[in-house]
């Protein structure tokens, strides 16, 4: 498979994953995930392993506004703007992908 098909087959997959998010679907959301998922949040801390993670799911109902997937910079990205407490704030979702083409860690942090 070339690099090109690659990227748009996992930019695909987040793509699942943002709407599954949007709609509480937190089955689909957890079925792009590789079994050793790792998460982390600058506002909530690291999670490991799908169990946790689905307590972080749980916890933070999706918010925000959010932009399409991109390859950029050797990294799968997500922009977006979410509000606490009424303030927004400019965010990004980074996702690393294992060889079986799963997500195997994602972080968000301020851009």
């Amino acid at each position: 498979m070339t690099l090109i098909m690659d990227n748009q087959k996992r930019i695909g997959q987040i793509r699942k994953y943002m709407i599954a998010r949007q709609n509480g679907d937190l089955d689909a959301c957890l079925s792009i995930l590789s079994d050793d998922f790792s998460f982390y949040s600058q506002k909530d801390g690291s999670y490991n392993g799908k169990q946790e993670f689905l307590q972080y799911l749980n916890k933070n109902p999706y918010k925000g506004k959010w932009g399409e997937p991109y390859f950029d910079k050797g990294r799968y990205r997500v922009d977006g703007t979410v509000k606490i407490l009424m303030i927004p704030i400019n965010v990004k979702i980074e996702f690393d992908f294992d060889q079986n083409d799963k997500v195997c860690r994602a972080s968000v942090t301020k851009r």
